[in-house]
């Protein structure tokens, strides 16, 4: 939450857009700008945002950053989400 008010705190508004159809639970996905700044890809850049693979390509190469320079959620040991629930033995059923 930190890195996501540093990025924002300072601009005037936030925009966001929403990217295509709302996914199969329901939730509108959408890409939100300050200025021309995507916060998006800022947030997983920076490491304190996953890329979601199996639904876009858009920020795979900011994660792999992240992740080569240990940075955010990469600094230590991380578990993707969906690795962790199947871990835990948590499956969320799609509708």
């Amino acid at each position: 939450m930190a890195a996501l008010n540093k990025i924002v705190k300072s601009a005037p508004t936030v925009r966001c857009e929403q990217v295509g159809d709302p996914d199969v639970f329901g939730r509108v996905l959408g890409t939100c700008f300050v200025g021309v700044l995507n916060v998006n890809k800022e947030m997983v850049s920076q490491g304190w945002a996953v890329a979601k693979v199996n639904e876009s390509k858009d920020y795979v190469a900011d994660q792999a950053y992240a992740k080569d320079n240990k940075l955010g959620l990469w600094k230590g040991t991380f578990q993707m989400p969906p690795e962790f629930r199947a871990a835990a033995g948590i499956f969320v059923e799609r509708p």
